[in-house]
């Protein structure tokens, strides 16, 4: 994480990251878009043990929109990266094996019409976590240098 934060990462390593993510990302994309569809084609869970559940129907698409504006704007920002850091990732590129696994789980999860906007959100959450998780490293690490001055 200190060798991210401090731009200490070979040039090599941030293109993979960048084709990676984005890959990731579209997929992401996709998978609150099928979240958002399902809210308005299955019908309301009523879970009496939780009156204030919006996990599924009109409740949660406002929430749902607004994460995929983000993974949208991250999106954006990445094709930014990827112009000028020259990283092509339409030809030749191959997602990692990891990627892949990951992405093909999160597509079979969103894509099948069994499948609730609960289900689709528990498989986004692991990696939801790890970024939020990430985000607060690098936020501490920018802040570190800064409070030792």
């Amino acid at each position: 994480m200190y060798c991210w934060c401090c731009n200490a990462v070979a040039r090599s390593s941030f293109q993979h990251y960048i084709a990676q993510d984005a890959h990731f990302l579209s997929h992401f994309a996709q998978a609150y878009a099928a979240a958002m569809d399902k809210c308005t084609s299955q019908p309301q869970t009523n879970n009496p043990s939780n009156s204030t559940d919006k996990t599924n129907g009109p409740a949660a698409l406002p929430v749902l929109s607004e994460l995929l504006l983000r993974v949208h704007t991250e999106l954006r920002m990445h094709g930014g990266y990827a112009a000028h850091w020259g990283v092509d990732m339409k030809e030749g590129f191959k997602p990692s094996a990891a990627t892949r696994a990951y992405t093909d789980f999160l597509m079979e999860v969103a894509r099948d019409p069994q499948t609730s906007v609960a289900e689709i959100l528990a498989a986004m959450i692991p990696c939801s976590r790890l970024y939020g998780y990430l985000g607060c490293q690098l936020a501490a690490a920018r802040a570190a240098p800064a409070a030792a001055a």
